[in-house]
Formats: C-alpha cells, structure tokens, sequence
C-alpha cells in the first residue's frame, strides 16, 4: 500500500534460469533486493541496485558504491550486531530478527527514491 505504482514491481522468485536472471537485470532501470547474485548481475551491468542489508554487514555485501549502488540498513545497529556471513555458528539469531523487524518500508523507500534521484540526474 506504500507503494505509488504496484505495477512496476515483478517478483521472479524461483521463476528464472540463471540465464534468464542475468538478461532480466540486464533489462532494468534499477534493481531492489536482498540476495547479492542479482546485485552482481546489475553491477556488472551498470544497472543501479538498492541492497536491503538487514541483518549482513554491509560491508560484506556487493555493490555499495554509494553512487549507483546504495545499501539501506537498519537505523539503529551497531558495529557489532549484523550476523558474520561466513561463520553461521557467531549468528545471534535473535538480534537478526530485530535487525529485520526495524528496517521499516519507509527506510527502503526513502533510500529507493535517493537512487532515483541519483539516476535521473545523470541523464
């Protein structure tokens, strides 16, 4: 409900071939999401990315240029506090869902609408 154009967003969970994924990114204005394979295939595209980095240290995670390449994280965390991406077994599993939980629709939004800004500038 907080989004002004529905019909803009498709969600082609376990819907494409790797393929399929690559020429799809390919074919974007811009790219929102979580999982880093799509980010990859937009950097490497040019294609701009928002990343929604939860509970992952941003810095860990692929692009993050902050130019065409933006990353949106929870407001309040800590250094300490995103879940090691290499080594499951230091996860506090419950400071992950806060992390989760606090990331409000109007954060990704917010952040989305700088990218764009950023996009039409460019030309």
């Amino acid at each position: 409900e907080k989004i002004k154009h529905p019909d803009c967003i498709l969600d082609t969970t376990a819907q494409l071939s790797i393929d399929e994924a690559k020429a799809f990114v390919g074919a974007l204005d811009m790219l929102v999401g979580v999982d880093t394979g799509p980010m990859f295939f937009a950097e490497a595209q040019d294609i701009p990315t928002l990343d929604i980095a939860c509970n992952i240290d941003e810095n860990e995670q692929a692009p993050n240029d902050g130019k065409f390449h933006l990353v949106v994280v929870p407001p309040n965390r800590s250094k300490a506090a995103p879940v090691l991406t290499l080594n499951p077994k230091l996860i506090d599993y419950d400071e992950a869902i806060k992390q989760v939980e606090s990331l409000s629709v109007d954060l990704v939004i917010a952040k989305a609408d700088e990218l764009i800004a950023k996009i039409r500038a460019k030309g």
